[in-house]
């Protein structure tokens, strides 16, 4: 099958299921049930044969996807599917704890009667052949990557918003990944972990360096829902070298080494909420991590709390990729003191302004910082991506090509005019550290030739048929007894 027929396929494979509730539960709804019948239909096929994936799976007789379909006429689907999925929990380690939120007896269902009906056709719509994990054994892992990747873009495309899931849309994931460039054997860690689409595509380029090693993900997140999320991701991306903990990475965080000082890392990717307010600034002057020697964030914005733990988390040879609100470039006061301080020490290697309306939760201007804890040179790396995309009806997008094109200029490190330039820390002083690309990056907008017969021409057609209608318009004064002033005729 072509590429773009399976594409088509699995899109109207996940558009059927979503029908099944139609005029009940929304779309940000749904996917709650929807994800997790799909982890227990992969996992069903994989447990039938050696399919080749990186780690087998147990899953008991009666919480088998074709034993609950084979039930599903009977009453209480709801019951049956919760139970299938705490037995596939209990015979699998890894996946312990996995669908703790998940519940099919949720009264989001509607009545139970009606609940049954609608799990039933749920069950119906996943037997379909494009759905089928134990077919094309070597695929398999690749198949339902490729589904999952498909269901949370059906999702974004229907709700044109985003709930309170954190999903980094997927081109900026990839954007990040290429930056950092993670390789076979690295760890990587993301603070704000949202669904794992950032830590999923660096395991997809590390295996790229090094076929059958991907990297070792790390992530903490604080919203439980897309936590589970996030370990489901990783089950249908068939990661099995990954560590997803529970919590506030700011205020409790998880990732701790055996002394307990923070866990460190090769790469760090993320895309902290921006201007986050209480984030716990009542507590930082004490932090027993010593994470903001450089200076402690507003109360009212997280952005630099983030950026200090992230810091933090680096190895002395880390890389760092974060994707920020333009406002951490050049707000001052304690901002603009931290900045200074991470200007001097050399941790800044670049900053890109990307293009408007990437997210579908905000309009707001954002950038990309890179830093790095090994940089010997002093100097600033500023790239204008705002002009590169592809425009959207929801929200515009990164082609493959605008990664490449941002990606070389990112690697090439030279300067080009109206889109990449080198600057000095001397010359950054001077602007008192403000980042903002745009003052480092000139963009000068081209004026179109001006052809003066062409606009002669347009004036005089103007004048001809504003002479024409002014005659109208008199006739019919004329008609009702009015001048052309508008004055009744005596």
């Amino acid at each position: 099958m072509a590429d773009h027929n399976r594409d088509a396929t699995i899109r109207m494979a996940i558009a059927k299921i979503f029908d099944v509730f139609r005029g009940g539960s929304p779309c940000e709804e749904s996917k709650h049930f929807v994800l997790p019948m799909l982890v227990l239909k992969y996992l069903s096929d994989v447990s039938d044969s050696d399919c080749g994936v990186r780690l087998s799976y147990r899953v008991p007789r009666q919480a088998h996807f074709q034993e609950l379909k084979r039930a599903r006429f009977g009453p209480n689907n709801g019951e049956r599917i919760n139970s299938a999925l705490r037995l596939i929990e209990q015979a699998n380690d890894d996946l312990y704890g996995m669908f703790d939120s998940v519940d099919f007896c949720s009264a989001k269902l509607g009545a139970t009667e009606r609940a049954d009906i609608l799990l039933s056709r749920l069950l119906e719509a996943f037997d379909v052949p494009v759905l089928n994990f134990a077919v094309g054994h070597r695929e398999v892992p690749g198949a339902a990557a490729e589904v999952c990747d498909a269901l949370w873009a059906f999702v974004d495309e229907a709700s044109g918003k985003r709930d309170g899931e954190a999903v980094t849309p997927p081109d900026v994931s990839r954007m990040l990944t290429r930056l950092v460039r993670p390789a076979a054997g690295e760890s990587v860690y993301d603070s704000c972990l949202g669904v794992g689409g950032s830590l999923i595509e660096c395991g997809k380029q590390a295996r790229l360096s090094n076929v059958g090693q991907g990297a070792s993900l790390y992530g903490q997140e604080v919203n439980a829902d897309a936590l589970a999320f996030a370990r489901m991701n990783m089950v249908l991306h068939g990661e099995d070298n990954y560590c997803l903990e529970w919590g506030d990475s700011l205020r409790s965080p998880t990732l701790l080494s055996p002394v307990g000082d923070l866990m460190t890392f090769d790469i760090v990717v993320s895309q902290p909420p921006f201007s986050m307010r209480e984030w716990g600034h009542e507590d930082a002057a004490h932090d027993s991590f010593g994470r903001y020697l450089r200076g402690i964030p507003p109360r009212s914005s997280a952005d630099f709390a983030f950026i200090s733990h992230m810091l933090k988390s680096l190895k002395p040879n880390g890389r760092m990729a974060v994707v920020v609100s333009l406002g951490v470039l050049f707000r001052s006061g304690v901002e603009g003191q931290i900045r200074m301080h991470l200007v001097r020490d050399k941790l800044i290697d670049a900053v890109i302004a990307l293009p408007p309306k990437l997210f579908t939760h905000t309009g707001i201007p954002t950038a990309i910082l890179l830093l790095r804890k090994d940089r010997k040179a002093d100097d600033v790396l500023f790239i204008d991506a705002s002009r590169t995309f592809e425009p959207g009806k929801i929200r515009n997008r990164l082609s493959e090509r605008d990664l490449s094109f941002i990606d070389a200029a990112y690697q090439a490190r030279s300067d080009v005019p109206q889109l990449a330039r080198v600057v000095s820390q001397a010359e950054i002083a001077q602007h008192d550290y403000n980042l903002s690309v745009a003052r480092y990056v000139e963009h000068i907008e081209m004026e179109e030739p001006v052809d003066v017969g062409v606009l002669r021409a347009e004036r005089l057609q103007l004048e001809c048929e504003l002479a024409s209608l002014e005659e109208k318009l008199e006739g019919l004064l004329a008609r009702i007894g009015y001048d052309y002033r508008g004055v009744p005729n005596p």
